[in-house]
């Protein structure tokens, strides 16, 4: 048979098959209608199993056979455990997903917080400068007005 690997079939075009995969049940059946995922195939045996997790169905798995062939419980059992690997691997995945997206938005929040300290550091920077050299100013001036009020020969030893 060729391979549909990818190929999506819509809810709606087999709403008995989706009633038992939204329950989370497998089920085993032979289509005796022209097959949706293979059109150009006779009438083939169907496992389908559920892919879910505790937050329900996250998709199916579909696996066929010739008609005449039947699903034996050891292939039942792999397709299931394959079905729950995929489900562990679709929740890591959204997990990393998510995570992905929360690292994002706090390096874009870093960002911001650099930006905005930046800006209030150039801001207090000027203003702080001008303090600082009123301030220097201010003691220069107090020192000169210090020396000149000392008497005469005490200004001169301290000049020396």
């Amino acid at each position: 048979m060729p391979p549909i690997q990818g190929l999506v079939i819509p809810m709606a075009s087999l709403p008995e098959v989706y009633q038992q995969l939204l329950k989370c049940q497998y089920f085993q059946f032979c289509m005796t209608i022209p097959n949706p995922a293979r059109p150009t195939c006779k009438q083939t045996a169907i496992l389908s199993c559920p892919i879910f997790d505790d937050q329900g169905v996250l998709g199916d798995l579909w696996v066929f056979k010739e008609k005449e062939e039947i699903f034996n419980d050891q292939e039942i059992r792999l397709v299931q455990q394959v079905a729950n690997q995929c489900a562990i691997a679709i929740r890591q995945a959204r997990l990393y997903q998510q995570a992905q997206i929360q690292v994002k938005a706090l390096e874009e929040l870093n960002h911001l917080k650099d930006d905005f300290l930046s800006t209030v550091s150039h801001e207090l920077r000027t203003p702080i400068a001008n303090m600082k050299m009123a301030i220097q100013m201010l003691k220069l001036s107090t020192d000169r007005e210090k020396t000149r009020s000392l008497p005469q020969n005490f200004a001169d030893g301290v000049r020396s």
